[in-house]
């Protein structure tokens, strides 16, 4: 079936962060309708960045998709690392 690996993007790193030198993991908790599409995205730990949270919550919420199945709740991870 097309898209039923899901679709998970990395998150552009924002320029302002970039420019400020800000790295981190952030952490979210993620709940997942039983359509695949994220209905809630709550950051439990900050990277301390708001640039950075606010990326990684947007890139999630508005472009993430899981498999279709149950209503699931996760807790992802997203790392900003300056190369």
């Amino acid at each position: 079936r097309a898209g039923s690996a899901g679709r998970f993007p990395d998150p552009s790193y924002p320029a302002s962060a970039r420019a400020a030198r800000q790295q981190g993991t952030v952490r979210l908790l993620v709940t997942v309708e039983a359509s695949g599409i994220p209905s809630a995205v709550e950051v439990t730990t900050s990277s301390g960045s708001g640039a950075l949270d606010n990326a990684a919550r947007d890139t999630i919420s508005r472009r993430w998709r899981w498999p279709s199945g149950s209503v699931r709740k996760f807790i992802i991870p997203v790392r900003f690392v300056l190369q």
